[in-house]
């Protein structure tokens, strides 16, 4: 404060997650089916549902690509969830830490607007949770906007063991 800054609420919010014994168990949205990006394959499907996940019509096909072309990308922890008429409604990337491979995080996550409140977001974050575990990690961090950001009730409800 002294310097000239001064307090402005919370910046964020990481929530971390323990893998041992988690309840890895959803139920996917009738008519829905999950599928790895890799295999599901349509780019103008996923920029879409990232563009109205985050109201961000910026949202381009190279930076999809960018980001799965970073290293440490595994494409079996890029998930997309799709509607009968294999449009892409909700999606999420899971990380594993690069010095840390017990450690991952996933980043980014959205669900298209009129499929909110569908269990999406969970099943994701369950399915994501199930395939780092598989992979040796046994701690997941997510991280969001401050309150009053809605994503910060999914996120609550995937029983975190700390918040800071």
């Amino acid at each position: 404060m002294a310097a000239g800054f001064r307090e402005d609420g919370r910046e964020s919010n990481v929530r971390t997650y323990t893998l041992r014994q988690y309840d890895f168990s959803y139920d996917l949205m009738p008519g829905c089916r999950m599928l790895s990006f890799q295999e599901y394959g349509d780019d103008d499907s996923r920029v879409k549902v990232a563009e109205d996940a985050f109201g961000n019509q910026s949202y381009s096909k190279p930076r999809l690509r960018f980001l799965q072309n970073s290293p440490g990308y595994q494409p079996e922890l890029d998930l997309v969830v799709v509607n009968l008429q294999s449009d892409s409604v909700a999606y999420c990337m899971g990380w594993t830490e690069e010095n840390h491979p017990t450690s991952g995080y996933i980043e980014p996550m959205g669900t298209r607007t009129d499929y909110r409140r569908k269990g999406l977001g969970t099943t994701l974050a369950k399915e994501c949770f199930r395939r780092l575990y598989g992979m040796g990690v046994v701690q997941v961090s997510i991280a969001s906007a401050p309150e009053p950001d809605s994503s910060n009730i999914l996120y609550e409800s995937l029983n975190p063991v700390s918040t800071k």
